[in-house]
């Protein structure tokens, strides 16, 4: 059960007094599960709210963008002072924003309704914000003025005003591999003053540990990636942790110590470990893309658990670019097109295209039977009767990955629900191969029952066994590595029996 606004408020406090002396969390601190202010050690426990804190509209799904940080001091995150620019409302923000150079990307229009009207600062956007066109807010205290902060690259709203929801035009790029991979590393010295800065007495072993993760990487996006994987397959999604003992840096304290946390740990601890590595990176807070409206193709609900932290890694040429090393997110998943519909369409376009394939490859055979003659046809038939049988084996095995992608996309916030829907594929696989369940028997007899010589599957079946009855009959949440390790598991076994 997720903490009452009420209780969140006394728990956490704002995002950080940044320009205007106390200034106020970008997102109220009663909405938000996961950020400890500026100012403040990182590492509390948390506890996730399922309450929804906003709706948005969006023909793509982004992860919505907050607050940057770029100084660390071995406990905590600040921002520096900045100059902001004042802007209007459906200003043409495209001369000042973006500051850093990048390629042209789409242009997005993307609308947030909140669930109750919510004092904000940062305007939480999928991109970098090109123009505000509309602010719904109580005409009573005047119209919202804005402010741009050109190297953080994000708008803002001055005072404390509430508002209900808002429109913005927003850049959005997702640069390709190819390019990523061919940046240089010119970076301008400012930018190695403002995102190359770590504490003095950061841990020697912390330094060791980044150059030890990209030994063998050959470029900038080899070296991200490598210390992106490196944290989410050896590091543990937990909420229950606690702030490092006095005198212990955070991000060392996370990586040699407990070696588990949320996403505050693992987008300090990636931060920390591109910056040893010479490469500039900031530190990013906002919220992940949400779940789809069922039935709908651009309408996101953004829960309080969806608060997020990730981080920023800068190329030459190419601007700012995201990565998110916590357990149960990809931002590989984010490139994939949207999906029309409920979970069941993704799988009725593909039918859709296979039957259209099939109707049009009728008509090219008839029209080849009339030019080449039914017997020279008879000859080209036997030849592709084989290619034709492997790919009709082969339809169930799309199926399968089809909904193994849908699952991925959503895994770190599906209930549980969706954990047991991804379950079917495995258990109608051990059918297959062993025969049905007798009557009155339950899943875990049926695979205690099985007869398995090789004890390494066996156990991982008793394993699958025991975290579906969880899914199915215990109330108790799932970590995001618990789900994320749930669903390889799925896939190992239908691959196992395949």
């Amino acid at each position: 059960m997720g903490l009452t606004v009420s209780e969140m408020a006394a728990r956490l406090t704002g995002w950080g007094d940044l320009v205007w002396g106390n200034r106020e969390p970008s997102i109220p601190a009663s909405q938000v599960a996961g950020y400890a202010s500026q100012g403040k050690d990182l590492g509390g426990p948390l506890t996730l709210s399922d309450a929804l804190y906003f709706t948005a509209q969006s023909p793509e799904p982004t992860y919505w963008r907050g607050d940057t940080y770029n100084r660390y001091d071995g406990r905590k995150w600040e921002a520096d002072p900045s100059i902001r620019k004042p802007v209007k409302l459906s200003e043409d923000l495209s001369g000042i924003l973006p500051y850093w150079e990048r390629p042209s990307g789409d242009k997005l229009v993307q609308t947030l309704t909140f669930e109750q009207d919510t004092p904000i600062q940062s305007v939480l956007s999928g991109g970098i914000i090109t123009s505000v066109k509309e602010i719904h807010f109580s005409k009573e205290r005047g119209t919202p003025r804005l402010a741009v902060d050109r190297l953080s690259e994000t708008v803002s709203l001055q005072g404390e005003r509430a508002v209900s929801g808002y429109t913005i035009e927003t850049l959005y790029s997702q640069p390709e591999e190819q390019s990523l991979r061919s940046a240089t590393n010119n970076d301008p010295e400012y930018m190695k003053e403002m995102y190359l800065q770590l504490p003095e007495q950061l841990p020697l072993r912390v330094r060791d540990l980044a150059r030890e993760i990209t030994l063998d990487a050959v470029n900038r996006y080899e070296k991200a990636k490598a210390i992106e994987s490196y944290l989410e397959q050896n590091y543990t999604y937990s909420l229950q942790t606690s702030v490092p003992p006095e005198g212990k840096d955070f991000t060392d304290y996370f990586l040699f110590d407990t070696k588990e946390g949320y996403c505050v740990h693992f987008a300090t601890t990636m931060t920390v470990l591109l910056r040893s590595e010479g490469i500039p990176a900031r530190y990013v807070t906002g919220f992940a893309p949400g779940e789809r409206v069922a039935g709908t193709v651009d309408r996101y609900e953004v829960a309080q658990k969806n608060a997020h932290a990730w981080v920023e890694v800068f190329f030459p040429g190419q601007g700012w670019v995201l990565f998110d090393p916590t357990p149960g997110f990809s931002i590989e998943q984010m490139s994939t097109p949207p999906l029309v519909g409920d979970s069941g369409s993704a799988g009725l376009k593909y039918w859709n295209s296979l039957w259209n394939s099939m109707i049009y490859g009728a008509v090219k055979v008839l029209f080849l039977i009339t030019a080449i003659g039914p017997v020279m046809f008879g000859g080209v038939l036997l030849l592709v009767l084989p290619i034709l049988v492997a790919v009709v084996y082969q339809i169930p095995t799309v199926r399968q990955s089809l909904a193994f992608l849908r699952m991925a996309r959503t895994i770190a916030v599906s209930g549980r629900e969706g954990l047991v829907s991804i379950s079917v594929w495995v258990w109608d696989k051990l059918q297959r191969r062993f025969g049905d369940l007798e009557k009155g028997q339950t899943m875990r007899q049926y695979v205690n029952a099985l007869s398995i010589a090789d004890a390494e599957f066996r156990a991982e079946l008793e394993q699958f066994a025991q975290r579906w009855e969880r899914a199915a009959f215990d109330d108790e949440p799932w970590s995001r590595t618990e789900k994320a390790l749930f669903l390889r598991q799925c896939i190992r076994i239908v691959k196992k029996l395949a």
